[in-house]
């Protein structure tokens, strides 16, 4: 027997990704901003274009991680209950919280061996 009050590990999945495109967001445009910084410190002039080149190739992925988790959500419907459904975003949380820390992480190895 299906317990309704548990919570749907699909349906924490699905809020875990949008949770790590958000966290992807975060840690691009760092990635960006850092970039930009380096640019002109080394040559005391703006990127061209102000680096919306790195910034899009960067932020491409992002769509479709927020697609996906769209989709999914979609597919496994809403929580019966608010309660549950808060519930189920803090464990989306956790979830994304791994993923979110190795973007923040690659962020940061990069942008200290840019210096």
């Amino acid at each position: 027997m299906i317990d309704p009050a548990a919570p749907s590990q699909i349906r924490i999945f699905a809020k875990s990704m949008y949770l790590f495109g958000i966290g992807w967001t975060i840690a691009a445009i760092w990635l960006w901003a850092a970039g930009v910084q380096q640019h002109i410190l080394r040559y005391a002039e703006v990127p061209p274009y102000f680096a919306l080149r790195t910034f899009a190739v960067v932020m491409s992925p992002m769509p479709l991680i927020a697609l996906c988790g769209y989709v999914i959500h979609r597919w496994s419907g809403c929580a019966p209950s608010p309660a549950l459904d808060r519930r189920e975003w803090i464990a989306g949380f956790w979830w994304a919280l791994c993923p979110n820390g190795l973007a923040f992480m690659t962020v940061y190895v990069m942008i200290r061996d840019l210096r």
